[in-house]
């Protein structure tokens, strides 16, 4: 079993491969949606797949 920071870093990486699958219009609905609970790192990794496609990043 890894360690909790190698979870979190395959929890991470899950997220960003999801993120990769939707649309551009799925992907600006949830960059919409943002809340400023959601934790600091699904943030970061939504950011970084909405700059690998090269759309707009609000909020």
């Amino acid at each position: 079993m890894g360690s909790k920071k190698e979870n979190e870093f395959k929890l991470i990486a899950d997220l960003a491969d999801h993120y990769r699958k939707l649309s551009n219009e799925q992907l600006l609905k949830i960059n919409q949606e943002y809340s400023p609970n959601w934790d600091i790192k699904y943030r970061k990794t939504l950011n970084t797949v909405l700059k690998e496609r090269q759309l707009k990043i609000s909020n």
